[in-house]
Parts: structure tokens; C-alpha cells; sequence
């Protein structure tokens, strides 16, 4: 399981690398995709191939997870576990993608425009986007929702999500000024990872108002030494496992954050997959902070 979040980070890292735009409704049949190709709008899609693990989530979030016939290896998903696998993220098997006759192909930068381009010269219909921000990600949904013909469901969830969000700017605001530092620690493992600007995790740890020790790297994600992570002291510590095992390890003993006992847990699976989740976590992270010192 470590070295598939390895993988995964490695290829949210190529996102970063590459570029990434917004969608937008240009018409009212047509959007804009990230490829600023025009896709038009084909209302009520029954057979949908989801070829990002991001894609699929939303998706199931939407109510869709039944109308879902293919999937990527890394769709880890107990709603898509009996659905058929398209190969990765890239290699994509195309031929098989063709086969399942698609009505609606929701796809990802990472997949590749030359991929995106094929499966559109096919006369399928393909959607492409990425959302790297909460504000794309909310977005995202919109579109989707139309796109699916769920507006209705897309429009509550947008609704929820706008509130958690104003919610974490208005109270994450208050904590800004206890200067908090923050670490994620990925796992406690060789070589170490961390999160930098424009990952979810980074701009989570900025709206709960405290400030990432790797704030000023130049990748989403990065590896840290220990001894720069000793020298920035956090007082908190972000981390998808068990808390005690920070505690427990001499290595992380010399610091404010296990000092006092600021470890705290998130579930990191909504950051690394891009779910609406995420604005739970967010705000959990933001209460965590207001009762940190």
C-alpha cells in the first residue's frame, strides 16, 4: 500500500508539472474542457467510463456509481469493486474502452491529450479536467452534473460544499494568528514526503490558518530531509496513520508537535483522490487548530 501512494503522488506530481486549467459552460450544450476543446453536452449518459481514480469519486458522490461501466486499476472504490478495469491511468486499454460502447468518457489530464484525442475520434463523447483547487473542484461537480444530467444533486453538493468552505475560511481566519507551524507527514517511512503549494493539503493547512513548513517548495509534492524538518520545529503534525506511532518514535521526540501532543490524524484519502470529503476534513483540521498552542 505504501509504495501505491508513492506511485499516486508521483503521478498528482506530473499534474502540477503539466499545467492545469479550468472548465467552463460556453453554451448552454457545450463546455470547455481542459484541452479548450469543445465537448458537447449529451443529457442523461447511462454508460459512463471513469478513467481517474478523482473522476470516479466524484461520480459516486453524485449518484452515479451504477451508471459506471469502467474504471482504472487505481479506482479503489467499494462502489466500482465488480466494475470492469481499463488498465491504468496510463497505459489505457483502449480497445476495451471501445468495446464497453461509453456514452460518456470522463477522463484526466493525466491520461494524456494524445488518449483523450483517440477516444474522441472514435465518436465518443470525452470530458476532461482536473480539478487542483477547491474552488476547481466545486466547479468540477457543476459540470459534471450537468454533463450527467444530476444538476439537482450536483447543485446541493455545491451547496454543501460552498458552506463548509466559507465556513473554514471565516473560523481558520481566527487561527492565523497563533503563527502555528504545520508538517503532513505522508508516512513514517524512507524517503519522507510532504505536501507543497498546490496541493489540496497545502491550501487546507492555509485555510485552517497555519502555516506549512513547506510552504516554499517548488512541487505539490516533495521530499524533506529530517534535519530541514528539525530546523522548522512544527507545532503540529498531519498524519494519515495512527497517531502513537509518531509518539512512540525517537525521531519525532524532539519535537513541539509530540511534545505537545499536536499529532493529529486526517483522513488523507480524500486529499490524494480529490473528494468533496475533503471540506470535512478541512474543517476538522481547523477546529484541531483552534484548541492547538
Amino acid at each position: 500500500m505504501k509504495n501505491s501512494r508513492i506511485i499516486l503522488i508521483t503521478l498528482l506530481t506530473l499534474i502540477f508539472l503539466f499545467g492545469v486549467n479550468s472548465l467552463s459552460v460556453i453554451a448552454s450544450n457545450i463546455i470547455l474542457d481542459q484541452y479548450d476543446r469543445e465537448v458537447r453536452i449529451v443529457e442523461n449518459p447511462t454508460r459512463i467510463v471513469s478513467i481517474a481514480p478523482s473522476n470516479t469519486a466524484l461520480l459516486i458522490e453524485l449518484g452515479l456509481g451504477e451508471r459506471i461501466v469502467g474504471v482504472t486499476n487505481w479506482c479503489f472504490f467499494e462502489e466500482v469493486e465488480d466494475v470492469t478495469r481499463v488498465g491504468d491511468i496510463d497505459p489505457l486499454n483502449l480497445e476495451l474502452i471501445v468495446s464497453l460502447n461509453p456514452d460518456l468518457i470522463v477522463a484526466h489530464r493525466l491520461n494524456g491529450k494524445e488518449v483523450v484525442d483517440r477516444l474522441t475520434e472514435f465518436g465518443f463523447n470525452v470530458l476532461a479536467f482536473n480539478p487542483n483547487n477547491l474552488e476547481a473542484l466545486i466547479e468540477s461537480v457543476e459540470i459534471l452534473g450537468k454533463v450527467a444530467g444530476v444538476e439537482e444533486k450536483a447543485a446541493e453538493l455545491v451547496s454543501e460544499m460552498r458552506a463548509k468552505l466559507k465556513r473554514a475560511k471565516e473560523d481558520g481566519g481566527k487561527n492565523k494568528e497563533k503563527g502555528l507551524k504545520v508538517f503532513y507527514l505522508m508516512f513514517d517511512g524512507e524517503p519522507l514526503w510532504t505536501a507543497g503549494p498546490g496541493s489540496f493539503i497545502h491550501e487546507t493547512i492555509e485555510l485552517a490558518g497555519g502555516i506549512n513548513i513547506a510552504g516554499d517548495q517548488p512541487f505539490e509534492w516533495v521530499q524533506i530531509d529530517l534535519e530541514a524538518i528539525y530546523e522548522a520545529n512544527p507545532d503540529i503534525i498531519i498524519y494519515g496513520g495512527d497517531p502513537e506511532e509518531i509518539y512512540n518514535s525517537k525521531r519525532w521526540s524532539p519535537l513541539a508537535a509530540a511534545k505537545k501532543s499536536q499529532v493529529y490524524q486526517l483522513d488523507m484519502s480524500v486529499f490524494e483522490v480529490a473528494t468533496p470529503a475533503m471540506f470535512d476534513e478541512i474543517l476538522k483540521l481547523v477546529e484541531l487548530l483552534a484548541g492547538s498552542k
